[in-house]
């Protein structure tokens, strides 16, 4: 039934509507700039491959954003893969990510242990899905790692887009909780999520899998 319907209502790109069976025809996808961020320091915000000394007590270690968040193309192709479910769009953007890991030298690539951004059950079943987990999953399979999951949302909180800098901290704080009868983690946590925009839920997340005995957590977003 899926290729007769395929055939009758092709999938298109979500930027040149041409037909493409992933949400991105090539042409789209390689066109998507890249973020001017280099993958830096979070609390000093240098490179992690300069000389440099930091005495900063922050859960997160690094962070990589892959795409500009405020380029049209990127938001609107990211806005279609959340809010109007075009799932296979998690295919060209987790490319993005790998493509992006896999210019990283050890002990940051490639990834030992995947994590995601987990979303509260009322806005996965009102999504119908988690869209970080999906990236995350797929990264896992790509290079053969573990998927984290113990990772929960209790707390549901209000989409942090629309809050101020300080609402965001305050409204992430106490949202997550690790999983009953988790396993230590052992090595550094790639952590994956959509958007970044404060970091204040990179750095509640990164805590939790400190506390869990990662030895240090790299965020790596697909966008910023």
């Amino acid at each position: 039934m899926k290729p007769l319907l395929d055939t009758i209502f092709p999938s298109l790109c979500v930027i040149c509507e041409t037909v493409s069976s992933n949400g991105l025809c090539p042409q789209c996808s390689h066109s998507l700039p890249t973020a001017q961020i280099p993958f830096s320091c979070y609390p000093c915000g240098k490179s992690f491959f300069g000389v440099h000394s930091c005495l900063s007590m922050s859960p997160l270690d690094a962070f990589m954003p892959v795409l500009p968040y405020q380029r049209r193309r990127v938001k609107h192709s990211i806005h279609m893969y959340k809010y109007y479910r075009i799932k296979t769009l998690a295919t060209p953007f987790s490319n993005h990510l790998i493509s992006h890991l896999s210019t990283l030298p050890r002990p940051f690539a490639p990834p030992q242990t995947v994590a995601y951004v987990p979303l509260h059950r009322r806005r996965r079943l009102t999504r119908g899905f988690n869209q970080s987990r999906l990236l995350a999953r797929t990264l896992s399979a790509h290079y053969h790692v573990s998927l984290d999951e113990r990772l929960i949302r209790t707390k549901h909180t209000r989409p942090q887009m629309a809050l101020s800098a300080t609402e965001r901290i305050s409204n992430i704080t106490g949202a997550f909780q690790i999983r009953p009868h988790s396993f230590p983690i052992e090595g550094p946590v790639v952590l994956i999520d959509d958007v970044a925009t404060t970091l204040a839920t990179l750095q509640e997340c990164a805590s939790l899998l400190k506390s869990e005995g990662a030895s240090a957590v790299y965020a790596c977003t697909l966008a910023a």
